[in-house]
């Protein structure tokens, strides 16, 4: 955990120090209400989520990546479904699409059927592993200083993924879409990237890509 924590702190550097590129957005009254639950990611929500990546992309269902604080640990914890899963609800979501715009019983029969019995019983896959408090601190003061510096954005498009954060403390929020890589929302993604990997036991993985990152090679 100690390589991942340099890694962190080196990309989390890089990320607040940049003087140009994309940043965060503020979110809307009623997005920071959308943005403060999902039926489907309940845990990623709860009161003892430090700090929060929330990802809606456009054509898989959406993931997050927290940090939790739970009986004086923290612990990283990743909720993703996996690909099966993934498919299942996409599916189930376009039957709901299809209810809603009038198709016709032949194509709803169609979709019914690629679907399990239980379709909303389906939950997602998730991770957890124990890190330092150290590591949190370092974090959370990269998730302030970015939300701090979140600015009105530019028009999205129409496909991409919708990056959501947050922070407890001050109850920070903000958002991006489809950031540049290099830019810092676009490290910033990276950062929970990584985060996720890590909880879902890719560690030789991390530390390879660290080792790259830090050469300033890409993976």
């Amino acid at each position: 955990m100690k390589k991942l924590a340099r890694f962190l702190a080196a990309a989390a550097l890089s990320t607040v120090s940049a003087a140009a590129g994309e940043h965060l957005a503020p979110l809307t009254v009623q997005e920071r209400a959308n943005a403060s639950h999902d039926s489907d990611l309940t845990g990623a929500f709860d009161n003892s989520v430090i700090l929060r990546m929330h990802v809606q992309p456009s054509f898989r269902t959406s993931y997050a990546v927290v940090i939790e604080e739970r009986g004086g640990r923290d612990y990283i914890v990743g909720l993703q479904f996996s690909p099966q899963l993934n498919d299942t609800l996409m599916r189930y979501e376009a039957l709901k699409q299809a209810q809603t715009h009038g198709a016709s019983a032949e194509e709803i029969a169609a979709l019914k059927k690629a679907l399990p019995r239980d379709p909303k019983d389906a939950k997602p896959d998730r991770c957890e592993v124990e890190i330092d408090a150290a590591l949190t601190t370092k974090l959370s003061l990269v998730w302030k200083a970015m939300l701090d510096d979140a600015r009105p954005e530019h028009d999205n498009g129409l496909d991409g993924t919708f990056y959501y954060f947050y922070l407890r403390d001050g109850g920070l929020m903000g958002k991006v879409w489809s950031p540049i890589p290099w830019s810092p929302a676009g490290r910033l993604v990276e950062i929970g990237e990584k985060m996720l990997a890590y909880c879902q036991s890719q560690p030789q993985t991390i530390l390879r890509e660290t080792d790259l990152l830090l050469n300033g090679r890409s993976p």
